[in-house]
């Protein structure tokens, strides 16, 4: 029997992709951009989440990844409803709790608009709330956990993107493309 080489593949999941192979109400799966028999996610992102999406063959490498207790830092880039204040991101930095528990502390700070690929179908605006952009990095990754942050602390999110998870980085990858890395 040939030996399988283990694969890495980091992947930029376009907004409104379920991070999973088959769906039963035809909407986009990764089976639209990646053709590549035995690779599986590790991890996941919410399907109106953008951004870094890791798949692979090699089990043990996937559990790494995506088993909580290795606590594999993450990190988004989130547009909010609003302008920050002080307060609200020190509460993000100290943790807050949610219905399902308190999270841990996150790393944030505010940022200028990133320079992204556009959005289809584009984000939502209120011509009277202004916006803002902010780098957040979490370790845990509860059920769409740095949404129910944001809000909680009066920061409604509109659009979220991972860029990083521990060591891979999305960098310059096109929404919708993936590429292999070394394991």
């Amino acid at each position: 029997m040939p030996s399988t080489r283990s694969r890495l593949l980091l992947f930029n999941k376009p907004f409104q992709v379920l991070t999973q192979f088959t769906d039963d109400q035809g909407r986009q799966t990764l089976a639209d951009f990646v053709r590549i028999p035995g690779v599986y996610p590790a991890g996941r992102l919410d399907y109106d989440s953008e951004g870094l999406l890791l798949l692979t063959n090699d089990g043990k490498l996937q559990a790494r990844i995506a088993d909580p207790r290795h606590k594999q830092p993450k990190t988004y880039l989130v547009q909010v409803e609003g302008t920050p204040t002080q307060e609200q991101l020190s509460q993000l930095r100290k943790g807050v709790t949610l219905k399902d528990g308190a999270t841990m502390p996150a790393q944030v700070r505010q940022i200028p608009a990133p320079v992204l690929w556009d959005r289809n179908p584009p984000v939502r605006f209120r011509k009277t709330v202004p916006t803002h952009w902010l780098e957040l990095t979490i370790q845990e990754g509860r059920n769409r956990q740095v949404r129910r942050m944001t809000a909680h602390v009066g920061l409604p999110p509109l659009r979220l993107v991972r860029v990083r998870i521990g060591p891979w980085s999305l960098a310059e990858l096109p929404p919708g493309e993936w590429k292999d890395v070394p394991v």
